[in-house]
């Protein structure tokens, strides 16, 4: 900025409560000088970019998130923009996401949200393989489990034993493929950053980095540049200590003192706010339960083990809008994206032209 003068920024901003960043983002841009174009996105919009989204990232989705970055870069490149600086790896190397928090005994600031989807909810499966592997279950990788457990109750019966026909099923396997890059860690290394390591080397860099930005963005022309990322800035908050990267907001301290003096202090002191789009499941209205529905029956009976009638009879039992907890809504969301995402890519329809 002070070399080139303002530089444009983008932002989205959601429907729902405890989901919209837009005050955060304007309050940024105008203390930073940079003009701010925000892009609000409905529940339909994100349905309506769907297709596109899965279709670019060849891959499942758990949430609007990635439609909803695909909207984002459609006005990005009506607007020209061809490169974009990104804030992915942040809060992996800060210790930032409140389940990395969790592992180190740390409660966060508005983790409640996050429960049972990204932070283990207090009836979370035991791992016993994991355990053994690690020495502890990560936080994140319960929560997953229950996700896939939520997702196993909608295949055909037996269809795990048949997918992983080995004692320990997807797990086993899981660990078997990383045991020589987890046995070169270093000894001694804190539970908040073995798990940090886990969820780099499969969420960072397998959903993240690949379908929610990299796929989006080139799909547009975009390309995506993670300053967080930069070896330097990488070599050394890997060193830092989980006591290093505490403090009263939650993890990223180091990063939260660094910016002191460029950042407004309500934004430095924020409590992480997870890239979320909004439950779908918490607001299906009969034209959108209709939809989702037409899209599922379309879809699922050409997908590999999930039984297209148990999906509808658990979409048609999703209760109306407003009934649902905030914690069940997020819950069920990921459960409707993950099947929605799976029936578009099995109809194998062309690509749109962005």
């Amino acid at each position: 900025c002070r070399a080139a003068g303002p530089v444009p920024a983008f932002t989205l901003r959601f429907p729902g409560k405890g989901y919209d960043e837009g005050a955060a983002a304007a309050e940024t841009a105008a203390h930073c000088g940079s003009p701010l174009t925000q892009i609000s996105v409905s529940h339909d919009d994100l349905l309506d970019e769907l297709p596109g989204a899965v279709g670019a990232a060849e891959a499942l989705c758990i949430n609007g998130q990635l439609p909803a970055r695909r909207r984002l870069d459609r006005a990005l490149q009506r607007a020209g923009i061809v490169v974009v600086l990104s804030g992915e790896g942040s809060d992996e190397l800060g210790l930032g996401y409140p389940h990395l928090l969790a592992d180190g005994q740390v409660r966060a600031p508005g983790a409640d949200a996050q429960s049972g989807v990204m932070l283990a909810a207090l009836d979370g499966p035991s791992l016993p393989i994991v355990d053994q592997a690690m020495g502890f279950s990560p936080n994140f990788l319960v929560a997953k489990a229950a996700f896939g457990r939520r997702l196993l109750g909608l295949c055909h019966p037996g269809f795990e034993a048949e997918t992983f026909p080995a004692e320990g099923g997807a797990l086993a396997a899981l660990f078997a493929g990383l045991g020589p890059e987890l046995a070169a860690l270093p000894p001694g290394l804190s539970r908040p950053h073995r798990s940090s390591w886990l969820w780099t080397r499969l969420c960072l860099g397998g959903y993240i980095l690949r379908s929610i930005a990299d796929a989006q963005e080139m799909s547009f022309g975009i390309e995506c540049r993670p300053p967080f990322l930069d070896d330097a800035v990488w070599s050394v908050l890997r060193r830092a200590s989980v006591h290093s990267q505490l403090g009263p907001s939650g993890g990223k301290a180091l990063l939260r003192a660094a910016l002191v003096d460029v950042l407004p202090p309500s934004i430095v002191a924020r409590p992480k706010h997870p890239f979320l789009a909004p439950p779908l499941a918490g607001v299906l209205s009969p034209a959108r339960r209709a939809r989702v529905r037409d899209t599922l029956a379309a879809g699922l009976p050409a997908v590999p083990g999930v039984s297209t009638s148990l999906a509808l009879a658990w979409l048609d039992a999703l209760p109306p809008p407003g009934v649902q907890a905030p914690t069940t809504a997020a819950q069920n969301d990921a459960v409707l994206y993950t099947l929605l995402s799976a029936a578009l890519l099995a109809r194998s329809s062309p690509l749109e032209t962005p």
